[in-house]
């Protein structure tokens, strides 16, 4: 695992699982820190397999698909062990940026100048050596940075950061950013510029009981924005408190490249909503149901797909 997938891990995680993630071990009689194997992707991989558990049990359509065999990843299956301070690259190392009463998180995103908008000010980054925690030496570690506004983007949702002594310039995003509305947050984010489409994927139940996921690789950008992401007066109805959320039924792939996201999530669920884990955490939009029907049935009856069967890795792919 890289250390860009590791610092995607990492951002899902709370702090306090962190510190757990390293503990003391008997041996022989006598106590011994040594580094725990973090599972960190394995408590993503059981969210994963809640979210798939929850998807609606649709009727299998009338149209088929060809099928194609993919290589399934690995990365979900992996348990990871802690990289060592001297290892980690610089964003992950001091991840954490405070300026101006927010906390923004650093991510692996470069921002190049021609991006940069003014500078903010001068700051201290914050990280912790988790190694360092646990032989009961001091973990905490800083560093002078500088943070600059990135163009077209508002410093609420993300600013670029400078280490003290290095000269590229890392995304540092924030978490605990709520918008208000969609057109906000497509505003806010200057989603028009800096958002990528990848992919489709419609899972549905057959009627022998087994999932069949469709995979669309090439979706029309401005359908999507036509018909999701153009209700600007849709509120947030997001709340981290409920998860009785309405059942998924596509999920679109896209990055932020930017910002240093891949393959992250924008979801269409029934009764009309819309949710995006985008900057880490949830937004859950109503953009109405007439829309996200109109998409589902575009993308269903228009679009060329084909159903994915996975293989492991590393097996060869069937003729």
């Amino acid at each position: 695992m890289n250390t860009e997938k590791w610092n995607e891990a990492m951002n899902l995680i709370s702090e306090r699982y962190i510190g757990e993630a390293i503990r003391p071990v008997r041996r022989g009689g006598r106590k011994q820190w040594i580094p725990a194997l973090l599972s960190a992707a394995a408590c993503l991989g059981l969210v994963t397999a809640a979210c798939i558990l929850s998807r609606p049990k649709l009727l299998e359509p009338e149209r088929s698909w060809p099928v194609k065999y993919v290589k399934r990843e690995a990365a979900g299956q992996e348990i990871l062990e802690i990289p060592r301070w001297d290892a980690m690259e610089i964003y992950n190392q001091y991840n954490r940026i405070d300026w101006n009463s927010l906390s923004y998180s650093a991510r692996s995103g470069r921002v190049g100048e021609a991006q940069l908008g003014k500078k903010l000010g001068d700051t201290t980054a914050h990280g912790r050596d988790e190694y360092a925690a646990a032989a009961g030496e001091n973990a905490d570690r800083s560093l002078a940075a500088s943070v600059y506004e990135i163009k077209g983007i508002s410093a609420d949702c993300a600013v670029a950061v400078r280490y003290d002594g290095r000269e590229a310039y890392y995304a540092a995003v924030n978490s605990f950013y709520r918008p208000d509305t969609l057109g906000q947050f497509m505003r806010d984010l200057n989603l028009d510029g800096t958002l990528q489409f990848n992919y489709i994927l419609y899972s549905f139940r057959k009627p022998s009981g087994e999932y069949a996921d469709i995979r669309f690789d090439s979706p029309d950008d401005a359908k999507i924005r036509e018909l999701l992401l153009s209700a600007e007066n849709a509120e947030n109805k997001y709340d981290e408190l409920n998860f009785q959320l309405p059942a998924e039924i596509l999920q679109i792939s896209v990055s932020i490249p930017l910002l240093g996201y891949e393959n992250i999530s924008i979801s269409v669920h029934e009764d009309g909503c819309l949710m995006t884990n985008i900057l880490d955490t949830g937004k859950l939009f109503f953009v109405g149901e007439e829309n996200t029907r109109a998409f589902i049935d575009y993308v269903l009856n228009e679009c060329d797909g084909y159903e994915a069967v996975y293989t492991e890795e590393g097996e060869p792919l069937p003729e």
